[in-house]
C-alpha cells in the first residue's frame, strides 16, 4: 500500500466487507466470515494493522470489472501486478 491511512483503516474495511457478505447470504457466509472477523480483530488488537507494522505488507484489492483501467493503474504496479479471478457461482 502506498498510503499509511489505508493501512490503519484496513482492518475495519475487512470487517465491514465480511459483515456485508453475511448480510447478503447468511446461510452461505456466516460461519466462514464470522471466524475471519474474529481473526482480523485479534490481528488488529496486536497492532499488526498499524502503519509502522506494515512496512513490507502486501494488499489485495477486489473489483467486479475485470478490465478496470483505473484499478490496474492504481494497484497493479503499472502492469506488473497479478489478476486472479473468482467464480462467485461455485458453492463453498
Amino acid at each position: 500500500m502506498n498510503d499509511t491511512d489505508e493501512s490503519s483503516d484496513r482492518a475495519e474495511d475487512i470487517i465491514i466487507a465480511l459483515q456485508g457478505l453475511i448480510e447478503l447470504n447468511a446461510n452461505r457466509y456466516e460461519r466462514l466470515c464470522s471466524e475471519t472477523v474474529k481473526a482480523v480483530e485479534q490481528i488488529k488488537d496486536k497492532g499488526y494493522f498499524l502503519p509502522s507494522a506494515l512496512t513490507s505488507a502486501y494488499s489485495c484489492s477486489f473489483v467486479e470489472n475485470r478490465d478496470s483501467l483505473i484499478h490496474w493503474s492504481l494497484y497493479g504496479a503499472s502492469g506488473a501486478g497479478v489478476a486472479i479471478g473468482f467464480n462467485q457461482e461455485l458453492p463453498l
